[in-house]
This record gives C-alpha cells, structure tokens and sequence, in this order.
C-alpha cells in the first residue's frame, strides 16, 4: 500500500509540473483523498519567491506549514486522525495568488470540499516615490477595498478598486514614515508596508 501511494504523489507530481507550465503565477494545487481522513497534497510553484502551504483551523491557527521552493514539487500525505471534528482549510498562498481548500473533519471521516476552492489573484502593489499604484488582477470579479494605515494604526484613507483599472495613490502630502497598505478581495485581506522619504 505504502509503494502504491509513492506511486500515486509520483504521477501526481509529474503531472503537476506539466500543468505549472501553463498556469502563470497561480501555484497547480490538488488534493485527493488518501484514507478515511488524509489527503495526498501536490503542489508546484512557479514563482520565484515559492509559495507557502498551511493547514489552519477554522479560527486561523495553523497546524502545519510547508514552503515550496521555486519550480520544486510537492507532495505529501496529510494524516488528519489525531484532529478534532471540524472545519479546516488547506492554504497555498504565492506571491501573486491565494488558494484554500475547506476541508471537514467527522469522527471517521475527513472530506475535501473542492466546489468550494476559492482561488484569489492577488492586487499588484507598485511603489514609485511617493506614488503607490495597485494593479487589480485581468479578472472580471476583481474588486478590493484599499486602506492606508499610519504608523499607529489609523486609518487614513479607504478607497474601492476594480479590475477596469490602475488606481493611483498620491502619498506626496504624508509625513514621512512606514505606512500599511490593506487590500481586501474576495473575503481575504493582504497587508503591504510603503515607506515615505
């Protein structure tokens, strides 16, 4: 049995790297039931800074984390027997990209719910100066709110952006200092600092 899952993530893993070619910045993520309650996870990465793969509980707290290096594989069999009923997520989070599998866990089962995959392509954020622009991924749902945090963690500006264009942000009448860029998009919120000189 042992030999037969090395075989399956094998096959799996070429399989993925084949499909990676094709699949720009979004990391390939599969995630196949193995036993009553574990999963074989295959992923590729293609970007250059990899991607991160955590299974969290349905309060945020993390279980397992994994990181996939740059044009590497990955596979592996998650056990889950030792957890308590309950909803999880399976995360693979890149650069560009944001991937969660909800998974439920019963007594004597675990199920992958893959109708419910979200996949997000994350906003671009480019700094130019004291000019800050976000880039919404080519995606006709794509639409964030953008907030500019201070240093002390007051809200400064708030502002909805869609994929039918670049929004700019003039940040020339700030002080200078480190601020914290906020983009909420299809329920999920991604954090980038920008410092003013």
């Amino acid at each position: 049995m042992k030999n037969m899952n090395k075989v399956l993530l094998t096959a799996a893993m070429v399989v993925a790297s084949t499909f990676a070619l094709a699949n720009g910045d979004k990391p390939y993520v599969r995630v196949e039931r193995s036993g009553a309650k574990s999963f074989a996870v295959i992923a590729h990465s293609t970007t250059e800074e990899g991607a991160q793969i955590k299974l969290r509980t349905e309060n945020g707290s993390t279980l397992y984390s994994a990181t996939i290096q740059n044009g590497q594989d990955f596979g592996k069999r998650l056990e889950l027997n030792n957890l308590p009923e309950g909803n999880y997520a399976l995360e693979v989070e890149s650069r560009g990209s944001f991937v969660s599998t909800p998974i439920e866990i019963k007594n004597d089962s675990a199920f992958a719910n893959l109708k419910d995959q979200v996949t997000v392509l994350k906003p671009v954020i480019c700094q130019n100066g004291q000019k800050v622009d976000i880039i919404m991924p080519n995606d006709t749902e794509a639409i964030a709110l953008v907030t500019i945090y201070d240093s002390q963690n007051r809200k400064l500006k708030s502002e909805t952006v869609n994929n039918m264009k670049t929004t700019r942000f003039d940040m020339t009448k700030l002080a200078a200092g480190t601020y914290t860029l906020r983009v909420e998009t299809k329920g999920k919120s991604f954090m980038q600092s920008v410092s003013i000189k």
